[in-house]
């Protein structure tokens, strides 16, 4: 079983990010899956997005997308790093899918002997 608390820090940076970088009545999908040897847990929303480039730089410690739809929002651009080593430690992995106006999504496959 993996730790309550590391589990809490994921749900709550994917949740918050999905939030704050929505657009107004937009929606948030959260799907949890069990299948064989894995668990997968998707979040997406139907926010802003991301371009390929910022898409690429997001898991790494202290950044934060900067552009006009973003410079009022706050954070330390930790979260995601965060997440990131912490699904790596459950030898799962996280990954992400975004189109600029359309939304993001990240897909979180762990195996399930440690969920």
């Amino acid at each position: 079983m993996g730790d309550e608390k590391e589990f809490e820090i994921i749900f709550n940076n994917l949740l918050s990010n999905a939030i704050k970088y929505n657009i107004d009545n937009g929606e948030i999908h959260f799907i949890i899956e069990s299948r064989k040897e894995q668990l997968t847990i998707s979040m997406k929303d139907t926010g802003i997005g991301m371009s390929e480039e910022e898409t690429a730089k997001v898991f790494r410690d202290f950044i934060r997308i900067k552009n006009v739809k973003t410079q009022n929002i706050s954070g330390t651009g930790l979260g995601l790093s965060i997440v990131k080593k912490i699904v790596s430690l459950y030898g799962g992995q996280i990954n992400l899918k975004s189109i600029v106006d359309k939304g993001t999504e990240f897909v979180i496959v762990l195996p399930l002997h440690i969920a």
